[in-house]
């Protein structure tokens, strides 16, 4: 049965009565097939949590019905940590994409960096490991934390695992151990993203035999993970995917500027640079996809007299990438090959020496696609009259690419910030403006309102499954108040909910609220503020769409592109003029025909939860000397000591 057949009252009846599912957790379950195949030892089953439409979109795709009349007594499998707040988008074991308009479901699913254990029979012995781990866990992500810290904790449950004679844990926690004091001197090398000569080195012990130039407080140097080390690591996790690619394994190479918080002492910006393997596989969580290669700080790089950012770093890192890029795996050769460089305007723009303003008076051309200067993007409303412009004003040279000429050309793929973080939550801000004026047509609402009225709307969104983040902590401290200003702006404000995901959860919010508000007060203002939401949401769904977008999309996605930048000028009334953000809207169709009709190819929502990531592995840490290596090593941290975990029989996703 299709879907769409079902209410969701129907399914959830469905899954409890014909597949013995828990009408408590209905809401969020596991598929019991892939729990089966995950305790027989099957590593390439990684199983999510599930809406009632997900599941049965899951199901149909993986077959896993097949077998569900089979399967009886199946572990439960628990959480056993739950982030502060739940404001990081990898804090869901799976995030839904649904609205009440669309029948298509949009099923993203994320792994906490926090270890989450499987309940085997309840077993006592593995009961106390999941305590220990569990506040090993905690306190890894907590601020404050050192690696001493990480240490003492573990030999404390060490000592008493050894008087109650469990030797079982006391080897664990030794391994534990081991791993916690581990420099990783063979996966993290050391070096300069400002030296001419890219020193790259092994430790820092050896930037000062070599007289590398550097601040006292290390600062200015940055970290690269061991290629050889890093594409080995990616061929035994991905197993199943790079069998399948017949030795040749297609990467994209993103790069993105991550602000850890530049009004703190001690934090500043870094450059994020990370692999993952190119294409749409939804077996992989978003924070499993993603492998990080280097983090580099921008020290020096904002008075930089080099043409282009990190030219010497890319120089020496793509030498690395050719001479390791042939792995030996289960006795076959696989090649990998960077086909593609992703990343945000600001870092793309000047890489590539195309002019980053994003001003509205611009006379020098700042997009990526098209010769139009920004004092002429009010000319070109529509994607029509931007065609017709062409050819003559379309961009037909690649950009100076100094390093990776024999990569893939020039590539644009900003279109979930420019959205998700750029033109809805600007957006979203204004409306609310709007709800708090006084006018003839609705009651107006008092700022200090808007939050209870979105956590009231967010609540029947999770209880009906269709959340696309847990945005309760922010609404709950009322940040809305206390951030929303009645000035009318000129410059673009707006108001963030955690993350790029966290704001189209309050937009939606926002959206039914005004419905609701709609139905006791007819208004042509609230229906355009909703029809202007409702365009955002519908624009997200199609260029976020699994599979080739048809003609049939392509229609679609143009027209979506026309009504958001008309709707988005008359909400504005012209106060942010005429962004590079709308200009970009009018390329979508373009962009999408260029990558072959998949725009979710290139998103970079697959990205962010790994920022949050390291945002928080930064931020639990008391080592401001080199901030970028103490990063480095709890990633890897945490990632050898799950491989430790699941080799010695506890399974955990």
């Amino acid at each position: 049965m299709e879907d769409e057949e079902y209410t969701i009252k129907q399914l959830k009846k469905h899954f409890i009565e014909y597949h013995n599912y828990n009408e408590n957790t209905i809401n969020k379950q596991f598929c019991k097939e892939c729990l089966r195949k995950k305790n027989n030892g099957d590593l390439d089953v990684n199983p999510k949590k599930n809406t009632p439409f997900g599941m049965l979109r899951h199901m149909k795709l993986k077959k896993c019905y097949q077998n569900m009349r089979q399967i009886e007594n199946l572990p439960v499998l628990e959480d056993i940590m739950e982030i502060s707040g739940e404001n990081n988008i990898e804090s869901d074991g799976n995030l839904d994409f649904t609205t009440n308009t669309f029948n298509q479901q949009i099923s993203i699913t994320e792994n906490s960096d926090l270890f989450n254990f499987l309940e085997e029979n309840k077993d006592p012995q593995l009961k106390i490991i999941e305590i220990v781990f569990k506040g090993f866990s905690k306190l890894l992500n907590e601020d404050g934390t050192t690696n001493k810290m990480l240490e003492l904790y573990l030999e404390t449950h060490q000592q008493h695992a050894i008087m109650y004679g469990n030797s079982v844990l006391v080897d664990i926690i030794e391994v534990a151990l081991q791993t916690v004091r581990n420099d990783f001197l063979k996966e993290i090398k050391i070096c300069s993203p400002f030296d001419p000569n890219e020193i790259i080195l092994e430790n820092f012990e050896n930037c000062l035999v070599e007289g590398l130039i550097m601040t006292e407080n290390k600062k200015n140097m940055g970290v690269i993970v061991d290629m050889k080390y890093l594409l080995t690591t990616i061929c035994q996790n991905q197993s199943k995917i790079i069998n399948s690619l017949n030795g040749k394994v297609p990467l994209q190479l993103y790069c993105d500027e991550i602000n850890m918080n530049p009004f703190a002492e001690g934090l500043l910006q870094y450059l994020h640079i990370a692999f993952r393997i190119s294409g749409d596989y939804e077996e992989i969580s978003q924070l499993d996809s993603i492998y990080t290669v280097a983090l580099l700080p921008t020290f020096k790089l904002k008075n930089s007299t080099e043409s282009s950012k990190y030219t010497h770093f890319f120089k020496r890192f793509k030498e690395r990438f050719d001479s390791c890029c042939q792995i030996l795996f289960e006795n076959s050769r696989i090649t990998f090959t960077i086909e593609e460089l992703l990343g945000d305007h600001a870092f793309l723009d000047h890489y590539w020496k195309i002019n980053a303003a994003n001003a509205d008076k611009g006379e020098i051309p700042s997009c990526r696609i098209c010769l139009i200067t920004p004092n002429k993007y009010s000319e070109t409303l529509t994607v029509e009259s931007l065609e017709m412009k062409y050819p003559e004003m379309k961009r037909n040279s690649d950009p100076d690419d100094p390093i990776f000429k024999k990569w893939q050309k020039m590539t644009y793929s900003d279109w979930f910030h420019d959205l998700h973080e750029g033109i809805i939550p600007s957006s979203s801000y204004v409306v609310m403006q709007e709800l708090c004026k006084d006018n003839n047509e609705f009651p107006s609402y008092q700022p200090f309102e808007i939050s209870g009225i979105l956590l009231k709307q967010f609540n029947k969104r999770k209880a009906d499954g269709k959340c696309f983040q847990d945005i309760r902590t922010q609404l709950t401290q009322n940040i809305i108040e206390k951030k929303l200003s009645m000035k009318e702006e000129t410059k673009r404000v707006s108001i963030s909910f955690g993350s790029g995901y966290g704001n189209l959860e309050a937009m939606w919010c926002l959206h039914d609220a005004i419905m609701e508000l709609l139905s006791l007060h007819p208004s042509e203002k609230l229906l355009f503020l909703k029809k202007t939401l409702f365009t955002y949401g519908k624009l997200c769904n199609i260029c976020s769409k699994r599979g080739i977008l048809d003609e049939a999309d392509y229609e679609n996605l143009k027209f979506l592109c026309n009504e958001a930048v008309s709707q988005t000028l008359q909400l504005t009334m012209g106060r942010y003029k005429f962004s590079k953000k709308l200009h970009y809207l009018l390329h979508y169709v373009e962009i999408a025909k260029n990558f072959n009709g998949h725009l979710r190819k290139v998103a970079t929502d697959r990205f962010e939860s790994k920022h949050q990531s390291i945002k928080k592995f930064f931020r639990s840490s008391n080592n401001k000397i080199f901030p970028a290596k103490t990063v480095i090593k709890k990633v890897i941290m945490r990632f050898k000591l799950s491989r430790i975990l699941v080799n010695m029989g506890i399974h955990f996703v």
